[in-house]
C-alpha cells in the first residue's frame, strides 16, 4: 500500500533506467470502481502543458526511485484510452474534498488516499476532523469498503464505513504517551 501522495514527484524509470525528462505529476481517478487509471506525466523538456500519462496497468512496480515501466511506448495520451480521456477531462480532485454522511453531517476532510500498489484501487481516505482533533490524535484512516458517493466538490459515505474510522495513533497524545 501507498499513499497517492507519494507518488506526486516520482521520477520514470525505463528499463531500470531513470528517464531524465518525466516526472509524475497528478493522480488520475476513476469514479467507476474508485482507482487509478494513471498516472499524468510532466516533463522537464516540454516548457508547455504536457499531457503524457502511463496508464497503472503499464507500471511494472513501484520503489522509491521510481515508477517502473517497460518501454517509452508505456507512456500515452489521453485520447488513445477513452476511459482515461474522460476522468483526464473531467478530473476528481479528491483532495480536500469535504466528507459527510447521509444525514448531511461533515465527517472530516480528505488529506491523501491510500492505494493498494498492484491494483491501484483506493482503499481508504486520510482524512482530517478538524485541526484540534488532529493536534491530539493525529489524522483518521476512512476505509473504502463499499458506498461512496462523488459529487462535484464532495463526498458522501456509507454508515458502514463511518463506523470502521481508525485513528492513526498519531498527534500529541502519542508523542507526550498519554494515550
Amino acid at each position: 500500500m501507498l499513499k497517492g501522495s507519494e507518488l506526486i514527484g516520482l521520477s520514470v524509470l525505463i528499463d531500470n533506467k531513470i528517464d531524465t525528462n518525466n516526472f509524475a505529476r497528478e493522480v488520475i481517478y476513476s469514479k467507476k470502481g474508485f482507482k487509478v487509471l494513471a498516472l499524468s506525466l510532466s516533463s522537464r523538456e516540454h516548457s508547455y502543458k504536457y499531457d503524457g500519462m502511463i496508464p497503472f496497468k503499464k507500471i511494472q512496480a513501484i520503489t522509491r526511485e521510481g515508477i517502473i515501466i517497460s518501454s517509452k511506448n508505456d507512456i500515452i495520451f489521453p485520447y488513445q484510452i477513452p476511459e482515461i480521456e474522460e476522468a483526464y477531462n473531467n478530473p476528481i480532485k479528491i483532495i480536500g474534498f469535504h466528507i459527510y454522511n447521509h444525514h448531511k453531517d461533515l465527517v472530516g476532510v480528505i488529506k491523501d488516499t491510500v492505494i493498494q500498489k498492484k491494483s491501484g484501487k483506493v482503499l481508504a481516505f486520510i482524512i482530517s476532523e478538524g485541526v484540534f482533533n488532529d493536534l491530539l490524535q493525529g489524522y483518521s484512516l476512512l476505509p473504502i469498503l463499499r458506498y461512496v458517493d462523488f459529487h462535484e466538490d464532495h463526498v458522501i459515505v456509507g454508515d458502514n464505513e463511518l463506523k470502521s474510522m481508525l485513528s492513526q495513533g498519531g498527534g500529541l497524545k502519542k508523542f507526550l504517551g498519554i494515550e
